[in-house]
């Protein structure tokens, strides 16, 4: 009999006992390790913790409320600051002025100016100059007068420019006598008669060169009219000119047309 072979056996593992306290961990497939968790919260600079902090306090609730909030105030004092600024007309209306003092008088007539329209204007210097010479506020009345008046020279110049001739002069003769823009207005409507009868001559010129069907003639004038100082003639009554010199043009070909097919026998043709 053959001997028998000693067989050995493998050794049991006896799996070690953790000391108490200590918690086993076990990885999981997939699953970043501690080390490595710490390693990439240690990348994160402060400024972006920072501003991960701002982004999460956008938005949360408080900051949309806190806006809302800041927009409804903002708008509230924005209609109150209005409200106080908008000039107290009806009431300038109903005061009866014999008895009212010289700040209400001023107060009013500064909101009538402020309508910017020539005849508030003029209301207002009305108001306050009935105030007597020694009033201690005749230095700021007639500071503000003399604004007015300028203003009211001023409107009398764009009505001018609009094409209303007769209306800017008299509205500038509306002026009050003794302000510095009284001074002004003779030279003023001097100078508008004179642009006014210049852009006049050169637009009749023209349009009797059309009637002679001279039309090159005619449209050199119509050049002339955007020299003239006034945007009536040489905006509005240029582009009226040109557009009859075109017309005259065409009827003058229309025309030439109709003579050579009349001489030509066929003009039932046209």
């Amino acid at each position: 009999m053959s001997p028998k072979r000693n067989r050995r056996r493998p050794p049991i593992s006896v799996p070690r006992r953790q000391p108490q306290g200590q918690r086993v961990t076990q990885s999981v497939p997939g699953t970043p390790s501690p080390a490595y968790m710490g390693a990439a919260s240690a990348d994160v600079s402060p400024s972006q913790a920072k501003d991960a902090v701002v982004f999460r306090w956008i938005g949360s609730w408080q900051f949309l409320l806190l806006t809302t909030l800041a927009i409804i105030t903002g708008s509230l004092a924005f209609a109150l600051t209005s409200l106080f600024r908008m000039p107290n007309l009806p009431n300038c209306r109903a005061i009866f002025w014999p008895t009212a003092s010289a700040a209400m008088r001023l107060q009013c007539a500064e909101s009538y100016a402020d309508q910017g329209n020539v005849d508030f204007l003029l209301e207002a210097i009305e108001l306050v100059e009935k105030l007597p010479d020694d009033h201690p506020l005749r230095a700021e009345i007639d500071a503000k007068v003399e604004s007015w008046s300028s203003q009211i020279l001023e409107l009398a110049d764009d009505r001018f420019h609009r094409g209303e001739l007769e209306d800017a002069i008299a509205t500038a003769q509306k002026i009050p006598p003794h302000t510095a823009a009284a001074d002004k207005v003779e030279s003023s409507i001097r100078r508008w008669q004179r642009v006014w009868a210049e852009g006049s001559d050169i637009f009749e010129k023209a349009k009797q060169k059309l009637v002679d069907g001279e039309f090159k003639d005619a449209f050199g004038l119509s050049v002339q009219l955007l020299d003239v100082s006034n945007d009536h003639w040489s905006t509005t009554k240029y582009d009226e000119l040109t557009k009859l010199i075109g017309l005259a043009r065409e009827d003058s070909r229309k025309l030439g047309k109709v003579k050579r097919l009349a001489s030509q026998g066929t003009i039932g043709s046209f």
